[in-house]
């Protein structure tokens, strides 16, 4: 895992100018950044005999390279390496400051002089030609994440393998966005098992650097991107609202669950109110249990509804897609703890085995870098899912729309 996450923040360290417009003692951060590691969950959890060693001859290699003030994005990248040692992607290190905002997006003189600095001279940028780039990818098989991509309505963004075959540059072929210029790359997306990819990635608005793990490749989709030639959409949820209870037929109903968060006195009104429809109208032989798209929250939300779930004898089938994170998906493993219960659609996001509450954080000496730690330990059982995801026992296909295939199944069944 640290080999992986490795390539894509060491790779481009030399091949680009990084930002040289500020510097920073990178040593007195990463010593900030290892004292709340050592706080959190995880490391209690993981760092231990020969893992142990691993970190801290991480901590001494990158030490080795902070004897001077160094860029901050150079220094960004040596701190995400320290981090990559421990398995935690609830555990964050943000970049803190401010690059570009929206009084510069506004004033076109202002713009223009922003893209006259250092720093934007050193965004990396393709060398190879644009229209020979979009020519060799619209080639590419649909399961390569090689080809071309939507997002939005905003740019079109072409992904190629680089010199190393598992890091993968994402360039500007298309754009709309003042802030970009076609030919500058976007992001560099590192494979770190099958499917499943780490982006180093600059904001669209501000274009500052940020790390986003583990985010799946499938049906041409990956993160918020979207490939040209593939209009299917069936693994994203169509509810709109976040409690949803349907009778689809006499003996089918359905509920879906958008998050579990606890953090409004309005979302924890809605769940008992929902708490209390389920336990009055679940009376079917199948109960479809729909988490796509369920980016997690509390399980004193979610785990109320075990009981009547259980109670009510159905046979329950459990659909998830790759945006199905953290509680969803561990709300996803104990429906399926359920005797007779299937779990269907497409692999978790993976961000399950730890959690923040009142958890180790702070802003780095410097003031450039927020560390965000974990203090939630949620067993070893959840760890073997972390950056991997929960992977279904029956994959649904693209082709038709999820809940069709579902009763599909139930009537097979």
């Amino acid at each position: 895992m640290k080999t992986l996450l490795t390539l894509i923040l060491t790779t481009f360290l030399t091949s680009i100018s990084i930002a040289q417009i500020e510097k920073c003692d990178c040593k007195k951060d990463l010593d900030f950044t290892v004292a709340i590691l050592k706080k959190t969950a995880s490391y209690k959890d993981q760092i231990k005999g020969k893992k142990e060693a691993v970190f801290n001859n991480t901590y001494d290699e990158l030490s080795a390279q902070m004897a001077t003030p160094i860029s901050l994005e150079k220094c960004f990248k040596l701190l995400l390496q320290q981090k990559a040692v421990i398995l935690d992607l609830h555990q964050s290190i943000s970049f803190n400051t401010e690059i570009l905002n929206e009084d510069i997006l506004k004033d076109s003189i202002k713009l223009n002089q922003f893209k006259g600095t250092a720093y934007f001279s050193s965004l990396p940028k393709t060398n190879l030609s644009i229209k020979t780039l979009k020519e060799s990818l619209k080639q590419k098989p649909a399961n390569s994440i090689e080809g071309i991509y939507n997002y939005k309505d905003l740019q079109l963004i072409g992904i190629y393998q680089t010199d190393n075959p598992k890091v993968y540059a994402g360039v500007i072929l298309e754009n709309s966005l003042p802030q970009w210029e076609v030919g500058m790359i976007k992001f560099y997306a590192t494979n770190t098992s099958k499917n499943k990819y780490d982006f180093y990635a600059y904001k669209d608005e501000t274009l500052m650097p940020r790390l986003v793990p583990s985010l799946s490749f499938d049906n041409g989709r990956v993160w918020n991107l979207k490939s040209i030639d593939n209009n299917s959409n069936v693994e994203l949820s169509t509810e709109e609202e976040k409690w949803v209870f349907k009778q689809l037929s006499n003996n089918i109903q359905y509920v879906a669950f958008k998050d579990f968060s606890a953090y409004s006195t309005k979302n924890r009104n809605a769940a008992k109110a929902f708490l209390k429809e389920c336990k009055e109208k679940i009376n079917t032989p199948y109960l479809i249990v729909d988490l796509r798209d369920n980016v997690g929250g509390s399980k004193y939300l979610s785990d109320k509804f075990l009981k009547p779930f259980k109670k009510s004898g159905a046979k329950i089938y459990v659909i998830t897609n790759m945006f199905t994170g953290s509680n969803g998906e561990q709300f996803t493993t104990k429906l399926l703890k359920i005797e007779n219960s299937v779990h269907i659609g497409q692999t978790t996001f993976g961000i399950i085995a730890y959690g923040i509450d009142d958890a180790p954080s702070g802003m780095t000496p410097s003031g450039h870098f927020y560390i965000q730690g974990t203090n939630m330990d949620f067993g070893d059982d959840y760890l073997q899912y972390e950056g991997i995801g929960v992977v279904p026992t029956i994959k649904l296909d693209f082709n038709t729309d999820w809940i069709k295939q579902t009763k599909t199944l139930i009537s097979n069944n």
